[in-house]
């Protein structure tokens, strides 16, 4: 089982808008991207993803490292990230987006966190009963 770990940022929203600048919003604002990533590999291997999606298809990392131009250990390291946030999932095919689209993949990412807090606040509550608070 794949542990989640889903970070957001709060990230001014991209002035022009277009595909290109919404696909770095996002992977940005999930902590995929950032400054350092001076190639935007990162962007790159979503682009990837996204575009196989499209065409229903499951990829394997030397497929994401062949398309992004990137050795196989960085596709690795990439997909790991995507799919502890839940935003990618690997199945017998390959890696692939959750959902068929982004914005089903995003609600479903904010139904797996919703569920994440609701855990939490039933073991903080039994932390406050435990404690007398």
């Amino acid at each position: 089982m794949v542990t989640k770990f889903i970070i957001i940022k709060e990230i001014k929203q991209p002035r022009e808008e277009n595909v290109e600048n919404e696909i770095e919003w996002l992977c940005e604002s999930f902590g995929f991207a950032n400054k350092r990533d001076k190639n935007k590999t990162a962007m790159r291997i979503f682009e990837i993803m996204l575009q196989a999606a499209h065409k229903d298809m499951a990829l394997s990392s030397d497929d994401i490292a062949e398309k992004a131009k990137i050795a196989r250990s960085t596709a690795i390291h990439h997909m790991d990230r995507y799919q502890q946030s839940g935003i990618i999932v690997k199945t017998d095919q390959g890696y692939e987006l959750r959902m068929r689209n982004v914005e089903d993949t995003i609600e479903e990412m904010e139904l797996d966190m919703l569920r994440m807090i609701a855990r939490m606040r039933r073991i903080a509550k039994e932390i406050d009963e435990g404690m007398g608070l």
